[in-house]
């Protein structure tokens, strides 16, 4: 009677939108138990991860319709956010749309100097609040994006690809999620003046997205469905080694614009995100392989090209570094012989 009595107190929460509704839509939001410890991990200067996840995914039917333009309530940011609204309904169906649906109508966006150096960032989006503070205009979009991923249901904020826990102040997934976005952004606004502090990242779910598919990253992170992600990660690795992947880039991301970093300890970080992601698309490729969708040969051009993308020295906060040092792509380059060999003997 209790799980009931919640699980209704939820859907209303979700039905009140302020807006007038003309279908049903039948969408997928991470729910948690909040009576159990929810998302818990721990990273310390050494980069260790401790992680533990307790999740019961539920399907909730939602009303929802294309928003009226004409109710943005933002006088001096109107035009931008009215533009960016017409682009995102353009391309993604009213179902995928929820969060942006929801938020859009109150969003209040202001010129903040005070609140964006406060937190080191260029701007910054509020779900608490549903507010962007921002510095120069140049991140407005980045924020935007933030807003239309963006849904607090308790004490939980989903947002993007970042799970955030306001009671403990625990968060997950925030590399993912700035890398994300800052893609997005970049993807669907690139003829404007824009702003990147995070390019490592951006570069990091961009080969994770040639895993998981653009459709899919895409409609996973606009509805803020972390634990959808993760489900399809665990198709080609170990839950362990996905949240490992998770944190590792959280870590990267929180300390890398440190000047008194543990440079060695990034190193060591870097070569485990560059092999988790290597190692995960090799796996899909294998599957595909005995699917059918591919051959052999396909399978190595495609191997070699996903490899030479890491070939490359990335600045990262401060310093610099080799995403793929000679003996991973050493080791890597026989891997992929020895699965070619299996693969053939297989058929």
């Amino acid at each position: 009677m209790k799980d009931v009595i919640k699980d209704l107190i939820i859907q209303l929460n979700l039905l009140n939108f302020d807006m007038i509704f003309r279908k049903w839509m039948d969408i997928i939001i991470p729910i948690y138990d909040t009576n159990k410890e929810i998302l818990k991990y721990k990273l310390n200067k050494d980069g260790n991860k401790n992680v533990k996840t307790i999740s019961i995914p539920k399907s909730l039917n939602i009303d929802c319709d294309n928003i009226t333009l004409n109710q943005i309530n933002n006088s001096k940011f109107k035009d931008i956010t009215f533009e960016f609204a017409e682009v995102l309904i353009e391309k993604f169906p009213p179902n995928v749309l929820i969060n942006l649906y929801n938020n859009l109508k109150t969003v209040k966006i202001k010129r903040d100097f005070f609140e964006s150096i406060a937190f080191d960032s260029t701007g910054l989006y509020s779900f608490d609040k549903n507010r962007i503070d921002l510095l120069t205009t140049k991140s407005i979009y980045h924020e935007l994006f933030h807003m239309a991923s963006s849904r607090v249901i308790f004490n939980f904020a989903y947002t993007g690809f970042r799970i955030y826990d306001s009671n403990k102040r625990k968060s997950v997934g925030m590399g993912l999620n700035e890398g994300y976005t800052e893609l997005m952004t970049h993807r669907y606004f690139s003829n404007k003046r824009l702003y990147n502090p995070y390019k490592y990242e951006t570069f990091i779910v961009n080969k994770l997205e040639q895993i998981i598919g653009k459709e899919k990253m895409e409609k996973l992170y606009l509805t803020g469905n972390l634990i959808g992600l993760i489900d399809l990660l665990k198709k080609y690795s170990s839950k362990e080694e996905v949240m490992g992947f998770i944190a590792t880039l959280d870590y990267i991301s929180m300390y890398a614009g440190l000047i008194l970093i543990p440079t060695t300890k990034f190193k060591k970080n870097i070569r485990e995100i560059t092999t988790f992601l290597i190692n995960t698309y090799i796996e899909k490729l294998k599957d595909e392989v005995k699917k059918g969708d591919i051959s052999i040969s396909e399978f190595e051009k495609l191997c070699i090209e996903y490899i030479n993308a890491f070939k490359k020295i990335e600045r990262i906060g401060m310093y610099s570094y080799r995403l793929l040092p000679s003996k991973i792509n050493s080791n890597i380059t026989n891997d992929i012989n020895n699965i070619q060999k299996e693969l053939i003997y297989k058929k």
